[in-house]
C-alpha cells in the first residue's frame, strides 16, 4: 500500500488479508496509501470497505488528514466520497482543514469546506486555518476561508491575528481581503503592537499604505510606549518614517 502496488494488494485481500489491520503504530494500509498519494490503492481499500477514520495511535492522524497535508486531491476525494470524517483531529488539535491550508492546497481547501468543514477551528496552541493562510501567504486558501465564513479577527494564544501576519509579511492582496471582510484594523495583541505596528518594524510599505487608506490609527502604542512611527524613527527605517508621516501619524507623540 505504501509504494503503490495496487495489483499485489487486491491479492493480498482475496486471500483475506484484513484490511483494517494496525501497525504497532496505529498505521494502516490505507493511512499509508492516503499519505503516499496513491489513488487507485486507495480505491481499491475503500471499496473493500477498509475504515476511512481509522487514526495512527502516536497523533491521532487520519488518512484524510494525511492526504489533505500533502496535497492529493484525487486521495481526498475518493475519501470524502466515502464518508470520511472532515472535522476529526490529531492530538495537538488540528485537523485536515488546517493542513490543508498550512500548505496552501486550495483545490483539498474548497473540497473540504464544501463538505461542511468549520472555517474556525483551531489546533491546541491557537492558529486557526486563516491565520495559517494569512502567514504563509497562501492568498487563494484565504479566499476561500474567508468565503466560507471564517472569522477574520480570531486570535492565537499570543493574541496575533491573520491580519497581524499579512501585514508583517506584507501581503497587500491578503491585507486588502481581510480588511474587505471586516478584520479590526487596529486590532492590539498582548503587547499593544498593531498591523500597522508589524507592518513598519517590516518596511512593508504596500500593507502600511493600505492600511493607512483603510483608517489604521498611525498613533496606537505597544505597551512600552512605542507608536509604528517612534519605532520607524528608532530603528532608522526612514522610509517607513517619511510614509507613516505623509498619511498623518502624529510627529509630536511621545512614547
Amino acid at each position: 500500500s505504501e509504494i503503490g502496488y495496487t495489483e499485489l494488494c487486491k491479492k493480498l485481500i482475496d486471500k483475506g488479508a484484513d484490511l483494517n489491520l494496525q501497525s504497532n503504530n496505529g498505521l494502516t494500509a490505507l493511512l499509508l496509501a492516503s499519505q503516499n498519494g496513491h489513488p487507485g490503492v486507495v480505491k481499491l481499500l475503500l471499496d473493500k470497505r477498509a475504515d476511512p477514520d481509522l487514526q495512527e495511535i502516536v497523533f491521532n492522524t487520519t488518512a484524510l488528514m494525511q492526504a489533505s497535508q500533502n496535497g492529493y486531491t484525487e486521495v481526498v476525494r475518493l475519501l470524502l466520497d466515502k464518508g470520511a470524517r472532515v472535522e476529526m483531529r490529531r492530538t495537538n488539535g488540528t485537523n485536515a482543514l488546517i493542513a490543508a491550508s498550512l500548505n496552501g492546497h486550495a483545490e483539498i481547501v474548497k473540497l473540504l469546506l464544501e463538505m461542511g468543514a468549520e472555517p474556525d477551528v483551531q489546533g491546541v496552541k491557537g492558529p486557526t486555518a486563516l491565520i495559517l493562510a494569512s502567514r504563509n501567504e497562501h492568498n487563494e486558501v484565504v479566499r476561500l476561508l474567508l468565503d466560507a465564513g471564517a472569522d477574520p479577527d480570531m486570535k492565537c494564544a499570543d493574541g496575533s491575528t491573520a491580519l497581524i501576519w499579512a501585514s508583517y509579511m506584507g501581503n497587500k492582496d491578503i491585507v486588502k481581503q481581510l480588511l474587505d471582510k471586516g478584520a479590526d484594523r487596529d486590532l492590539q495583541i498582548a503587547d499593544g503592537s498593531t498591523a500597522l505596528i508589524w507592518a513598519s518594524i517590516k518596511s512593508r510599505t504596500d500593507a502600511i499604505n493600505l492600511l493607512m487608506d483603510m483608517g489604521a490609527n498611525s498613533d496606537l502604542k505597544r505597551n512600552d510606549g512605542a507608536s509604528a512611527l517612534i519605532i520607524a524613527v528608532q530603528e532608522g527605517l526612514t522610509e517607513v518614517a517619511k510614509l507613516l508621516l505623509d498619511k498623518g501619524a502624529d510627529p509630536d507623540l511621545q512614547s
